[in-house]
């Protein structure tokens, strides 16, 4: 007796790329649709939190050097970094 197979038929499907936007289309986003002042505070606010904390990281960079100048020891450096975090938390609250 011969035995019966059954196949179990699999198509693939596939997933359709977004529809491309026209110019007329961007033209109208919300960046544009800020007008001239709002997107110069968009800048201004975009610089403001890209440069937050740009002078801890330039302090962590300079500690080596700042400790070297001022013969200040490693463990010294360590407790300022420690204090300008510290301060910088809690001005953040």
């Amino acid at each position: 007796m011969g035995a019966c197979r059954q196949t179990k038929e699999v198509r693939m499907t596939t997933v359709a790329a977004p529809p491309r936007t026209t110019v007329a289309e961007r033209r109208e986003s919300w960046f544009a649709a800020l007008g001239t002042r709002g997107r110069r505070a968009f800048a201004a606010a975009f610089a403001g939190y890209t440069l937050d904390a740009f002078d801890l990281i330039i302090l962590t960079l300079s500690l080596t050097a700042i400790g070297a100048t001022f013969g200040v020891s490693t463990g010294q450096t360590g407790l300022l970094s420690t204090v300008t975090l510290s301060a910088s938390a809690l001005g953040g609250v």
